[in-house]
């Protein structure tokens, strides 16, 4: 494979994990707004915890994926790559995290907080997708 093309096929599954980690974001969040006692500081707990899930879900199903191709087992330099190449899933949430901190921390509003969480996931820039 090219060079040019390791970069195509390494940005689109970049794009792919950060598009992922927008609509899983976006659902958390989205589904626990709904429940008047969950503030900023439940939501932003809950978004952590589901994304690490999901990405380390991700990450076991690459490496099974890897494993499954080859004779020899995976070296933990493999598993750190494929962590590297699973994590804008994990940097999708980021801006849904800060907004909701600030909810958490008194600096907006709670249902802003979580308003702008959703909005600020929802931006093609928030996944790198320009």
């Amino acid at each position: 494979m090219s060079a040019s093309a390791h970069d195509r096929r390494a940005r689109r599954t970049r794009t792919v994990g950060a598009v992922y980690g927008q609509i899983l974001t976006i659902s958390v969040v989205a589904a626990l707004s709904e429940d008047a006692r969950a503030g900023p500081s439940e939501i932003f707990f809950s978004v952590i915890l589901s994304m690490l899930v999901f990405w380390l879900a991700h990450v076991y199903a690459e490496a099974v994926a890897l494993r499954l191709d080859r004779s020899d087992p995976l070296h933990w330099r493999e598993v750190r790559g494929i962590m590297r190449q699973e994590w804008p899933m994990m940097q999708a949430a980021w801006p849904a995290l800060v907004a909701l901190g600030l909810g958490w921390v008194g600096v907006l509003a709670s249902r802003f907080a979580t308003n702008l969480a959703i909005v600020s996931v929802s931006l093609p820039c928030s996944a790198g997708v320009s």
